[in-house]
């Protein structure tokens, strides 16, 4: 029997504002108000702290010792020199002189506090700290403004920077004031006496003191070398001649046919022809070819050809022995002009040796004062070097730039911390409020609620026994207008557990044959009542539906493979519509605690979380859940899965989703474990 559970208002009996809704009234106007008041004081305490700003450089400084001392002394010395040049730079005259560069520039000072203006509220606002192990100093600058922080730093080293140049030249004294005045004089004139050098040396076109490189000479080398060549060109050339000469007088030939290109065609064509006739004189006999007109004009063109070879011989022999002779007149001739320059350079080369001799003797000149300076600069060296033995060193290995953003305070976490303490001290004033304005206990009413599953497979809430008028109903306990927890109980009742979709899955691929059509029918929304009591004549293939006597249930296409075979057999007895669609082994109908068997071992066979909770009536409350979880109406459930109680309906109601529901037409009616993958 499926129990009924009036939950309306009108059963539980409000009549006007109950001191319940009185009280949560006070609880929330208590709570707004704390919260409202506390989160506004302490947001605009928050924000209202002006943002400070920080800069940042670092310095490395490097120091030399008075005298030779021990390794072991060093550390200690350099530890106290630094300590000392941190004093210096946050002294009163760097700060004053940092604070009229900076109003001269119309920056501000980078102070903490928005009344402090002064030189304490300047040294304040810098930090100068020493890394620890090393000769590096990080200076640091904080201020109201970003902009100053920066300049201010950069500016405080070069203003420190100038007073260590300024400590130095006052330990340099007068010696070394004298000693760079030497140096400086003995430099000009090295100056001047290397302008006068390279005037002479320009004006008379003097390279160097080498004398290769000068053009003078060089030119007159260059003819020197010119006349020996042009001499033995003449040389060639005249034995040149005398070989051509003796070559014709011996009625040898002086031209070669390589060398006449006319010469050597007509000499292959000569050898030729040659070729040819003796080739047909192998062939034929000598009486033959003196009847041939062929071979007499052959031996005729050899003929021509001969005497065209020695007149292009004898041209050729004409030609070289003219060229000859051009050739040693043109030699000749180059000689006696380059033995003419030569004497007209000579005395050229007389002056520019005289030249270059009066260079040499500036530029020795030029080396002693050099060797003067250098002397010189030396001693102002050795000066400095010994006043600086003591004197520090400082470059800038980060300079300070514009801070990206505040360095304190931080409003997001102060708002943060403000917001929770406003919220804490709301619920606090909450508690106190509800301490002194507690109301007296009543005794709760004699009755209790309990959950499980109904016989429909569905949550269901069942109470212990009640005083009853007669035995034919059950009565409801009327509850007190003054309970204040008389909302409607299926808001509070438990979820009861739902298979998961690989679950679903699982538990079927765990079944056997005979359990999965079964398990697969209880996923359709059957119950187990339901699913005993189904016959063949109940399974519509064709329109792959399952008629009940107060729905059709939507048959999934694996469910409807696993039954159809089944309905197909020849066994005796299977093919009746009467038949049971689930029966045991001897053709006996499954009871609903079969049911529950089946499912029980499919779901420990499958290694389920907790299988002993799984049954039929959660198998079929997963399907109702898959309806309402698309937006399903609720007055449409019932062509699915039947009627339902109204206790049921206020379960399901929190899986609904928000807005409007959704037509019958466009829910799916099949789990998504039944579909064919």
């Amino acid at each position: 029997m499926t129990p009924i559970f009036d939950t309306t208002p009108a059963s539980i009996g409000y009549a006007g504002r109950s001191p319940a809704s009185r009280a949560n009234r006070r609880r929330r106007w208590v709570f707004g108000v704390t919260l409202v008041l506390a989160g506004a004081a302490s947001l605009y305490w928050v924000y209202s702290r002006p943002a400070e700003y920080q800069a940042s450089a670092r310095w490395q400084f490097a120091f030399a010792e008075r005298d030779p001392s021990p390794t072991e002394r060093q550390p200690a010395q350099s530890e106290a020199a630094l300590l000392t040049e941190l004093q210096v730079i946050t002294s009163r005259p760097l700060l004053e002189q940092l604070e009229g560069e900076l109003q001269r520039r119309g920056l501000p000072l980078p102070v903490t506090q928005v009344r402090e203006k002064d030189i304490d509220a300047l040294r304040r606002s810098l930090q100068v700290l020493p890394i620890p192990g090393t000769s590096i100093v990080e200076v640091a600058a904080e201020g109201l403004t970003p902009e100053p922080l920066a300049p201010a730093i950069n500016t405080l080293f070069k203003l420190y920077q100038g007073h260590l140049d300024e400590s130095h030249r006052s330990r340099t004294g007068d010696a070394g004031g004298k000693a760079d005045e030497e140096a400086a004089a003995l430099q000009a004139r090295v100056t001047q006496k290397r302008r006068a050098i390279d005037e002479f040396r320009a004006r008379h076109n003097i390279v160097s003191l080498e004398r290769d490189e000068s053009p003078v000479l060089s030119q007159v080398k260059g003819l020197g070398d010119s006349l020996n060549l042009a001499n033995e060109k003449a040389a060639t050339a005249e034995g040149r001649l005398k070989s051509l000469r003796a070559a014709l007088a011996a009625g040898k030939g002086a031209v070669r046919a390589r060398d006449d290109p006319t010469l050597a065609s007509l000499e292959k064509r000569q050898s030729e022809g040659q070729e040819e006739l003796r080739s047909l004189q192998r062939r034929f006999t000598d009486d033959y070819l003196a009847l041939d007109p062929n071979v007499q004009a052959l031996r005729s063109r050899l003929a021509n050809l001969g005497e065209q070879v020695i007149q292009a011989r004898g041209a050729g022999q004409q030609a070289a022995l003219s060229e000859a002779e051009e050739e040693l007149a043109s030699a000749r001739s180059a000689a006696e002009r380059i033995t003419q320059q030569m004497n007209s350079s000579r005395r050229s080369v007389q002056t520019f040796t005289a030249r270059l001799a009066e260079y040499k003797s500036m530029q020795e000149e030029l080396d002693q004062l050099e060797e003067q300076r250098h002397a010189a600069v030396t001693r102002a060296t050795a000066l400095e070097v010994s006043s600086r033995r003591i004197a520090p060193s400082v470059q800038v290995l980060e300079p300070a730039t514009l801070p990206p953003g505040p360095i304190r305070p931080d409003y997001t976490r102060d708002a943060a911390i403000a917001g929770a303490g406003s919220l804490l001290l709301a619920l606090l004033m909450v508690a106190l409020t509800e301490v002194f304005n507690r109301p007296e206990r009543a005794a709760p009413p004699e009755w209790r609620i309990e959950h499980g599953w109904g016989p429909t497979g569905l949550p269901m809430r069942t109470m212990p026994p009640l005083a009853f008028d007669n035995t034919s109903a059950r009565q409801l306990p009327e509850l007190p207008r003054s309970q204040p927890d008389a909302p409607l109980l299926e808001a509070s009742a438990p979820m009861p557990r739902e298979l998961e979709p690989h679950e679903a899955a699982a538990l079927l691929d765990a079944a056997d044959a005979a359990t999965r059509p079964l398990l697969m029918a209880l996923l359709s929304g059957l119950t187990a009542e339901e699913a005993a009591a189904l016959n063949r004549a109940d399974l519509d293939f064709e329109t792959l539906m399952i008629r009940l006597p107060d729905r059709h249930v939507p048959m999934a296409d694996l469910l409807a493979q696993a039954l159809q075979p089944a309905a197909g057999t020849e066994d005796a007895g299977s093919s009746t519509p009467e038949a049971p669609v689930f029966s045991t082994a001897d053709r006996q109908r499954h009871s609903a605690s079969d049911i529950d068997t089946a499912v029980a071992f499919a779901a420990h066979d499958a290694s389920l979380p907790r299988p002993g909770e799984v049954n039929a009536a959660m198998l079929r409350h997963g399907y109702i859940a898959h309806l309402v979880r698309q937006g399903a109406r609720f007055s449409d459930l019932s062509r699915w899965v039947g009627r339902l109680p109204a206790d049921a309906l206020g379960v399901y109601a929190r899986l609904a989703p928000d807005g409007p529901k959704r037509p019958a037409e466009t829910i799916d009616p099949v789990l998504p474990a039944l579909r064919q993958s």
